[in-house]
């Protein structure tokens, strides 16, 4: 009998224990389970501009420049086996656009090129970097570009879809837009021979690279700078 009473006495431990052990951990479970619901809740859908940008992290390199040097001048930069080249056309001097002439790069130059980027951070902000140097900073904003113009694009033969609240038209992503440019803010583009003005930035959807755009704002000398 006593053998009996203290196995029933055993069994009734183990089931209050079960008992009062069941609910913390269902308990503990449901208050997980409510979080996650109220932080889904919470987060905002993301936008186009922001699912783009999103696929976009990282950096991207300096591929290609191809410049106007006034309106008979035209210079093109690109990479080849890791080391940039350099070759220019014009009307004058009994040359044409199909006879090239080589234009000769510094060491110091190279060096420019090759770590040049622009670099798409986790938090969607986007930064133009040379030589560890960032130049440029354009803060994320899902309602627009990052837009500084005392002109109208126009003003300075720009896409006139350029404004403060422009974000995709026509396959392209538009990120940057200033004037009233300092020279130390494009100093890394001297080798190109530009007096820099005018600078914007965009992203087209259809090549899938970044252009940076710097202009001289008195005429027709511009070059683009290709990311991918």
């Amino acid at each position: 009998m006593k053998k009996i009473k203290s196995y029933l006495l055993v069994i009734m431990l183990f089931s209050i224990l079960f008992s009062c052990q069941s609910p913390v951990k269902n308990d503990k479970t449901t208050d997980e389970d409510i979080k996650s619901e109220t932080v889904a809740k919470n987060e905002k859908p993301l936008g186009e501009k922001a699912k783009l940008l999103k696929s976009l992290r990282g950096e991207h390199k300096l591929v290609s420049i191809s410049a106007n040097m006034g309106a008979n001048t035209y210079n093109e930069y690109v990479i080849n086996d890791g080391k940039w080249i350099a070759t220019g056309s014009d009307w004058s001097m009994r040359r044409n656009f199909e006879d090239p002439y080589k234009i000769r790069i510094s060491g110091s130059d190279q060096k420019k090129l090759n770590s040049t980027k622009v670099v798409v951070q986790d938090d969607l902000s986007i930064l133009i970097v040379c030589e560890d140097k960032t130049y440029f900073t354009i803060p994320f904003d899902e309602k627009g570009m990052s837009y500084s113009m005392r002109k109208a694009p126009k003003e300075y033969s720009m896409d006139e879809a350029i404004n403060p609240s422009a974000i995709i038209k026509d396959s392209t992503l538009y990120l940057l837009a200033k004037d009233n440019v300092s020279s130390r803010e494009v100093s890394f583009t001297d080798y190109v021979g530009i007096e820099v003005d005018v600078v914007d930035l965009i992203y087209n959807m259809r090549e899938k690279n970044f252009v940076f755009k710097v202009r001289y704002e008195d005429c027709c000398d511009g070059a683009d700078f290709v990311f991918e």
